[in-house]
């Protein structure tokens, strides 16, 4: 299954006891995801350093060493990738528009969002899955 991964649940990938972390991580292949994320992401993540590593008690070398793990489980995809996608994109949610690069990128690859942002569930157009609703999915 290929899914768009937002920042918020990327965040939760840094703490050492995730779910998130363990659904992406993933070594029995149960799950069988493909993860994308617009490359913005992980400026995002990088903004929000500091808040990261207290909330999930660790160093900014855990940051970085964590950081490099998601890289090679989330491919993140250029701006120029999903660009064409944008402005159906921002029709989706407009009052929301940091969640654009999300949507477009989802739109271009045909695929899902995995958010835990019930927000994003407004429009009908692409599906939305939540970790607690993925864990049921493949229970």
């Amino acid at each position: 299954m290929e899914l768009v991964v937002d920042a918020n649940v990327l965040f939760s990938f840094f703490k050492s006891e995730s779910t998130v972390r363990d659904i992406i991580i993933d070594p029995e292949s149960k799950f069988g995801l493909m993860l994308y994320a617009p490359e913005l992401m992980l400026s995002e993540l990088d903004k929000h350093k500091s808040e990261i590593c207290v909330k999930a008690r660790i160093s900014e070398e855990g940051y970085e060493l964590s950081r490099n793990v998601l890289e090679t489980f989330v491919k993140s995809m250029p701006n120029e990738f999903w660009q064409d996608c944008k402005e159906d994109a921002s029709k989706l949610l407009p009052e929301h528009p940091k969640d654009t690069p999300y949507f477009a990128l989802a739109l271009k690859l045909g695929c899902a969002i995995w958010s835990n942002e019930k927000k994003l569930k407004w429009q009908s157009v692409v599906k939305i899955f939540s970790t607690k609703e993925l864990l049921e999915l493949f229970k």
